[in-house]
C-alpha cells in the first residue's frame, strides 16, 4: 500500500500467506492516481489479524518503494502502520480495505499522512 503517504487512495493486487493461526506476511502492488501523475508502489507487509488470518481487522506494518510512472517526482521510501479489513472471497482470495499512517522519505523531504486504499489478494 502507499507509494507516498498522502490522501491519495490506492487501488491494488497482494499476495500474502499464512504463518499460525493470526500472522500473515507477504507484499502489495498498488498504483496511486494524484491528477495527471500516476505512481506504483512496492510493499512488502506483515500483518497481524485479531479474529483468524485474512478475517476481519488486521493490524501491520509495510515498508517499500513508490515510483512516480507519470508526472515525474523522486523515488519515495515509505514507512507505514497498515490497519485494515479483510472480506474474504472464495477459499483464496480476499479484499482488503485499508488506512496506512506514516512517513514516506523522497527527494530529501519527509512527508507524514494517512493512505486509504483498497486490495484485491490471493492467499497462500
Amino acid at each position: 500500500a502507499g507509494g507516498t503517504v498522502g490522501t491519495t487512495p490506492l487501488v491494488g493486487i497482494g499476495f500474502q500467506h499464512a504463518f499460525g493461526d493470526n500472522v500473515a506476511f507477504g507484499g502489495n502492488l498498488d498504483f496511486g492516481f494524484n491528477g495527471g501523475a500516476v505512481g506504483l508502489s512496492i510493499e512488502p507487509a506483515f500483518d497481524y489479524y485479531f479474529n483468524e488470518v485474512f478475517d476481519g481487522f488486521h493490524l501491520g506494518l509495510a515498508a517499500g518503494v513508490g515510483l512516480a510512472l507519470s508526472g515525474g517526482g523522486p523515488v519515495a521510501i515509505p514507512i507505514q502502520a497498515n490497519i485494515g479489513y479483510n472480506i474474504a472471497v472464495g477459499d483464496n482470495f480476499r479484499i482488503d480495505i485499508f488506512a496506512m499512517p506514516g512517513v514516506a522519505i523522497a527527494g530529501g523531504a519527509v512527508t507524514f499522512g494517512v493512505t486509504p486504499g483498497a486490495c484485491f489478494g490471493y492467499k497462500f
